[in-house]
């Protein structure tokens, strides 16, 4: 599989098929004022003169970030710009064919210099420095399906200022293409920060690194992040990746009140994103680097589930949130385990803690998957148990599809499977979800469908003793009847069957 990547140094802007499009991006440091972030955007408009695009609206916890555009106009010649913010879109009506340039300015529509949780996702401009999802960043057009050419041109950048993103480092002029509306899913840093680069398979990956506070060095980091991406590309067969880079932001560092007492917790948020993913965690003194091994191994596993398994319906849409967050779990611990990060012991003791215990004790336990991802982005709780009820799901799929090939075969291989359906680019699970289903009832070699549905769609809890437990797994119920989970290590060959 080919991530779409193409840097170059043409200048020139498209005057071709309305599928190309030019931003021209220039950070201002008013006097007076604070800074941002003036973009010209350039285009060929539709030949029925109407053309339509998107505005920043949502993106995963972040709200209203059309709050961070402001002064949205159309410069060109006999063009009219009529904004629905109701439905977060504008349509620009023009003559034929004719070039359209779009000029808005991108703002901090919050204040303060660090973020939080609650503003990670949202625009951080500083007159040092900018950090940005390309979420809060672009208008996008409407082009449909197709692929749509871009270029980025960084101008009026201060001379000791780098520039680094989801599609390059240090080029002031990138292109590339995206389909949809995939541009706004990337990372942009334009300032003072450190980039580390390292190399798998000869191919590079990039750390870009925000802060002086952080109580592990930079190559403690890059050499996690190395350990991760090789485990993972190997996990999925899967090296041909030119370009790769994470980016890490600390985060404010808060007082929490607990108990009548007072203390400073350390926080932990990422992002899935093209070719990248952002990291945010809290610099506090007792942080160590193998702190970050999870978050980090779960948003890299991302790279497959989520950016090239595909659900469908954007990035808001979590209705698939048990198989785009709750199989990334499950294999993330699966590569934490084959990768040495975890022993095998921690392993099973994080199952029963974090997932069955968790799943089967919560009274939102067997609550619809439809109410559940609805409220993923506004109740804690709820994607909470998107989380425990995918990874949960995924270990009864893992151990019945090994009971049903002899241990010849495991979930694993039906990823793989699924990453070279849907690796093309037009198909995703909510288009395409029968594929799914047949490919699982191969496996399981019986109908997927009624599990799906029990499981999933109606969310009931798996009983204990339907699980397909291999011997050297034992299982107990607690209390509450969640099942847990005991190692056998007298059984032959144990630690690498736990390890498939």
């Amino acid at each position: 599989m080919r991530c779409l990547l193409f840097i170059g140094l043409c200048l020139i802007p498209f005057t071709g098929h309305s599928s190309a499009i030019r931003y021209e991006i220039t950070p201002l440091f008013p006097e007076n004022d604070a800074a941002y972030l003036q973009v010209r955007v350039f285009l060929n408009g539709e030949t029925d003169g109407t053309t339509e695009f998107t505005i920043p609206d949502r993106f995963g916890p972040a709200d209203q970030l059309f709050q961070c555009i402001r002064n949205l106009r159309c410069t060109s010649a006999s063009c009219t710009l009529v904004v629905n913010r109701a439905l977060s879109r504008f349509v620009v009506h023009h003559p034929a064919n004719a070039e359209i340039e779009l000029q808005y300015e991108v703002i901090q529509d919050v204040t303060g210099e660090t973020l939080t949780t609650e503003t990670a996702f949202r625009p951080l401009i500083r007159p040092d420095f900018f950090y940005i999802l390309g979420s809060a960043l672009f208008v996008t057009p409407t082009f449909g399906e197709g692929s749509c050419a871009v270029t980025l041109e960084w101008r009026g950048l201060p001379p000791d200022w780098q520039i680094h993103n989801s599609f390059g480092t240090g080029q002031l002029v990138q292109h590339f293409q995206f389909s949809k509306s995939r541009l706004i899913e990337s990372v942009f840093l334009g300032g003072h920060f450190r980039v580390l680069e390292t190399r798998v398979r000869n191919s590079p990956v990039y750390l870009a690194i925000r802060g002086d506070d952080w109580p592990f060095s930079d190559i403690q980091l890059l050499e996690m992040l190395q350990k991760t991406v090789t485990t993972q590309r190997a996990f999925w067969q899967d090296w041909d990746i030119p370009y790769f880079t994470v980016t890490l932001m600390p985060l404010d560092l808060r007082p929490v009140m607990s108990a009548g007492s007072q203390y400073r917790s350390t926080e932990y948020l990422g992002t899935g994103l093209r070719n990248s993913f952002a990291a945010f965690v809290t610099p506090s003194p007792d942080l160590d680097v193998t702190n970050l091994r999870h978050l980090f191994n779960h948003e890299m596993m991302h790279n497959w589930i989520g950016n090239k398994i595909r659900s469908g319906g954007g990035p808001n849409d979590m209705r698939f949130g048990w198989f785009s967050e709750g199989f990334t779990e499950y294999f993330t611990y699966k590569n934490l385990l084959n990768g040495g990060f975890i022993t095998p012991d921690e392993y099973v003791e994080t199952m029963n803690r974090e997932f069955f215990e968790r799943l089967y004790s919560s009274s939102l336990g067997e609550e619809p998957n439809s109410l559940i991802s609805a409220g993923f982005f506004d109740s804690r709780e709820k994607s909470d148990i998107v989380y425990k009820r995918g990874f949960v799901f995924a270990f009864y799929l893992d151990n019945a599809i090994k009971q049903s090939s002899g241990g010849q075969q495991g979930l694993h291989q039906f990823m793989l499977d699924l990453l070279d359906y849907y690796a093309i680019r037009t198909r995703d699970l909510l288009s395409n979800f029968d594929f799914f289903e047949v490919k699982l009832s191969e496996y399981l070699r019986e109908e997927s469908a009624p599990l799906l549905r029990q499981y999933i769609q109606k969310s009931r809890l798996i009983a204990p003793d339907t699980y397909a437990l291999p011997d050297f797994l034992k299982m107990e119920t607690d209390q509450n009847g969640a099942p847990v989970i005991y190692l056998d290590k007298t059984v032959s060959g144990w630690e690498e069957r736990l390890r498939k």
